[in-house]
């Protein structure tokens, strides 16, 4: 007789998430405080210099956050968050553009053998060339053209994204099972019914 096992319970599993990313967290915080003591009392300063400028103690790092970030202005936690909400947005829009494109190509490549033949291999040559060589030549041409900050990030961010979402949807398009597209040509469906299905 096989034993049953019992099903995993989800809040065990956060709970144990939750200590281990504590625990992590802890050790890291134990790590630099312990580095900064050690190299302090034996008067090392190599690799880093755990001056209070270089590498300051945890605790005035977070008591920082809470402290203006210039005389007068806003907290600098405020300040970060405005700015990673800024970045999220033009991660967005590239990530949005980046997506309909590679889909765009994806379909196009499935419903054009010829079309797939032609321009797979500019398609892939595309992620040769590594994002440092190709983040200048936006942020250059994009001053050119007058583009804003926005859009250079968002070129960017979808010539990251357009590659693995064509090949994705390209195999996904094409990983029906034979009977299933000999079963929609049965119903009589159009090439478009049958993508959309």
């Amino acid at each position: 007789m096989v034993a049953a096992v019992d099903p995993p319970n989800p809040r065990a599993a956060r709970l144990r998430t939750v200590l281990w990313f504590l625990a992590i967290l802890g050790a890291l915080v134990a790590g630099w405080e312990l580095y900064k003591l050690v190299w302090t009392a034996m008067g090392w300063e190599w690799p880093i210099r755990p001056n209070n400028q270089v590498m300051p103690h945890v605790w005035d790092s977070v008591g920082s956050l809470f402290r203006p970030a210039r005389r007068g202005g806003e907290l600098l936690l405020l300040l970060l968050l405005k700015a990673s909400l800024f970045t999220l947005r033009e991660a967005v829009v590239g990530f949005a553009i980046g997506a309909l494109l590679g889909f765009g190509i994806g379909v196009w490549f499935v419903r054009s053998r010829l079309a797939e033949q032609a321009f797979m291999p500019y398609v892939v040559a595309s992620q040769t060339v590594p994002i440092l060589a190709i983040a200048p030549m936006v942020v250059v041409w994009g001053n050119k053209l007058g583009l804003g900050q926005l859009w250079r990030v968002a070129i960017i961010a979808a010539y990251i994204t357009f590659f693995p979402v064509a090949i994705n949807t390209l195999r996904g398009l094409r990983s029906p099972e034979p009977t299933a597209t000999e079963l929609m040509r049965s119903y009589a469906a159009s090439p478009r019914q049958t993508l959309w299905k």
